[in-house]
């Protein structure tokens, strides 16, 4: 008699069957739940895209503010050059002119850097041209440095109150270094004795 081999039990139809339902859990849903579950999920990322976009436009407003406040005062200082007479006033309006042209490059650096994009329009909107009629108006009664010396002193007060709340609105340290040194600066030109009476 030849030696029988001994008989080797199988065992893969066990592993067989475990290997094909692992591979594919979801298979056995039907077709309709399988779209609705992915339309939801795609809802839900669409809303955390939407936040979070929707965050960032409202952490710029205060800079919009900030760079729109600077620029009006640059231009007022701009359209009085040469016009003032005390000499005073002339220092104030030619340091504030070069603290806010230097706050505004700052700014728009930052913002640049940071793909935020700023509204002609918006900036445009602080535009006021009654501020333009009543500095006329004070330059034909020869009262210019008195009116100046008031619209400059509301207009840094009302600077430095946008630099605060820019300031209180970011979470950025970049943008935040950049307003604290705005807004020291600005206190410092405000703290001067032509502007503090």
């Amino acid at each position: 008699m030849q030696p029988q081999e001994p008989i080797k039990p199988s065992y893969d139809f066990i592993l067989k069957d475990q290997q094909k339902s692992a591979s594919r859990p979801l298979s056995n849903l039907p077709m309709p739940v399988l779209v609705v579950a992915a339309v939801v999920i795609l809802m839900i990322l669409l809303i955390i895209f939407g936040s979070l976009l929707g965050s960032k436009k409202a952490k710029t407003t205060g800079l919009t503010d900030v760079l729109g406040r600077a620029q009006e005062i640059t231009r007022v200082n701009t359209l009085q050059q040469g016009a003032l007479k005390d000499p005073t006033n002339l220092g104030l309006e030619a340091t504030s002119q070069s603290g806010l042209t230097s706050d505004q490059t700052q700014l728009k650096k930052y913002m640049s850097s940071h793909k935020i994009k700023v509204d002609a329009k918006k900036l445009a909107s602080y535009q006021n041209k009654n501020t333009d009629t009543q500095l006329a108006g004070a330059a034909q009664n020869n009262n210019l440095d008195t009116a100046y010396l008031t619209y400059l002193r509301q207009a840094l007060a009302d600077y430095a109150g946008a630099l605060k709340t820019a300031y209180a609105g970011t979470n950025d340290s970049g943008a935040k270094v950049i307003l604290q040194d705005s807004y020291n600066s600005t206190q410092t030109l405000l703290s001067s004795p032509a502007l503090k009476g």
